[in-house]
Parts: structure tokens; sequence; C-alpha cells
């Protein structure tokens, strides 16, 4: 994915989906840090299901392929979907 500077608060990319499952988002941020004069970028992301939840094995083969956006496994939250 790239994440090139631009004047919006953020850029989105849809990285992975099979259309009938499952979608993850990947976006990319970024922050100026005054007191360091630098410019610095955050990706975050969300696994996005067309049902309450998804299959343990999706899960956990869609988290591990976000470690290769360098999402950490720790950062990576399970949300309850289940009154939506």
């Amino acid at each position: 994915m790239l994440c090139n500077y631009s004047t919006d608060a953020y850029e989105s990319s849809i990285v992975a989906t099979d259309y009938d499952n499952y979608a993850v988002e990947m976006l990319c941020a970024y922050y100026y840090i005054e007191p360091h004069n630098a410019l610095i970028r955050s990706y975050y992301a969300q696994i996005m299901g067309r049902k309450t939840s998804l299959p343990a094995e999706t899960m956990k083969t869609l988290k591990e392929m976000l470690q290769n956006y360098d999402i950490a496994p720790s950062a990576i939250k399970n949300l309850d979907n289940s009154n939506c």
C-alpha cells in the first residue's frame, strides 16, 4: 500500500477481500510532531465482515496478513458485533 503525503487527513485502500464475506481496509495517516519537527505516518486497519463474525481460521489468516503491513499482532483488537 502506498502512503504518500496528501492534504487529506488519511488515505484508505482495500487490501484484501473475497467480495462475499470480508474486506480488509488499510488507512494511512500523517501526523506532525512539532517538538521534533517531524512528519510521521501511522497505519490503521479494520477487518469488516458481512456477518456478525468470521470463521476463526479466516480471522487468523487476515490478522497474519496485516503483520506484513506493520500492524503489530498485539494492536489487533476483536470487537463484539453480535448485536449489529
